[in-house]
């Protein structure tokens, strides 16, 4: 994009060789202008003086401020990244602080300055939301999203590209409900930490059953990396606890002391799914401690030769997070699919 960057750099236990970490980076790759750097982690009013002028006059970069380190507030992590907000505890007064100290420690006119000197954006891909809803059904089709504490990471775009491809999005807990929403033609189980509710998960049979009862009516299923692992035979958590899960598709999802993927990738479906026909391409990143144990060959993603997960008939199962950014058809496949699921059962309860 040619946009100037702001480099944040960790300066703590750095001094004069602060000016080299952040030389390396003006140097690395000259297509990358750095415009600017705010120095992390800052010890002391000294330390920022002797950081400052190391930065300036050793890398040639101005530097627009120095956040202290010491003022009482971090932001919670865990495994897969940042505590949810809606669970930590005093995360607004947390995120208040910061925006004061920030306030008062960055030159935050001299940032807009630099800013506005962006050059105008190049020409962009054609819009990845159609002109009017694909209303396959003549009335939108349901998908059921689950959406609590043990499923909780989707991408805002994906479901905002559903709705406008004709999608009527309904929330749903795993946790907590005993069924899926009234009208679902698909279910989409998102990311998030099942393996901390697995107890909780395991608990709701009812649920359970429910979408065992919707797989085996071939409803559309898709559920990724804690969806998948939900859907699997059973977890094991960090502690080595097992709890039996929806056992709609194979392998035991275990649970590891370190990272087993990161990264983004593209992925091809290796048969015809709800999402395309063989072969269609899909977008997205992969981030996950947990390994499928007994899965066998059956998936239907595949990466580089690697497999990404497992499926069943009408569900699909994968550690990937899709985006569909990468190929608005999918989204518009899924939708598809779920709508034509909805008129074959409506036919069916009138013909009962």
């Amino acid at each position: 994009l040619g946009l100037p960057v702001l480099l944040v750099a960790d300066a703590r236990g750095l001094a004069r060789s602060a000016a080299a970490l952040v030389k390396g980076f003006v140097e690395f790759d000259p297509d990358v202008h750095i415009a600017g750097v705010v120095l992390n982690r800052v010890g002391s009013e000294r330390h920022a003086r002797l950081l400052k002028e190391a930065v300036e006059q050793g890398a040639g970069v101005e530097v627009l401020g120095c956040v202290r380190r010491g003022g009482g507030w971090e932001m919670p992590g865990r495994h897969l990244g940042l505590v949810p907000a809606w669970e930590a505890a005093g995360a607004r007064e947390t995120i208040k602080a910061i925006a004061s100290q920030v306030r008062d420690e960055l030159n935050l006119d001299r940032l807009m300055e630099l800013a506005h000197c962006a050059r105008e954006l190049p020409e962009q891909a054609p819009e990845i939301f159609p002109d009017g809803a694909r209303d396959y059904t003549k009335k939108n089709t349901v998908i059921a999203v689950a959406r609590d504490d043990a499923f909780c990471f989707y991408y805002q775009d994906n479901l905002d590209l559903l709705e406008a491809q004709g999608a009527r999005i309904v929330e749903f807990s795993p946790l907590k409900d005993r069924g899926l929403p009234e009208g679902t033609g698909a279910v989409w189980l998102g990311g998030g930490y099942p393996e901390l509710h697995a107890r909780a998960l395991a608990a709701n049979g009812a649920m359970l059953e429910a979408l065992r009862a919707a797989a085996a009516r071939n409803m559309p299923i898709f559920a990724e990396c804690g969806g998948y692992m939900y859907l699997a035979e059973a977890i094991v958590d960090s502690e080595g606890a097992c709890y039996p899960m929806a056992g709609i598709l194979p392998g035991t999802a275990v649970m590891g002391s370190r990272l087993a993927a990161l990264g983004y990738c593209t992925a091809r479906l290796r048969d015809a799914g709800f999402f395309g026909p063989a072969g269609t391409e899909l977008g997205g990143h992969v981030f996950h401690w947990c390994r499928m144990e007994g899965a066998g060959n059956s998936a239907a993603l595949e990466s580089d030769g690697t497999l990404l997960g497992a499926v069943r008939n009408q569900v699909l199962g994968s550690w990937l997070h899709v985006h569909f950014a990468s190929n608005p058809l999918a989204a518009a496949h899924f939708v598809e699919a779920g709508g034509m699921f909805f008129s074959v059962q409506k036919k069916t309860w009138k013909q009962t």
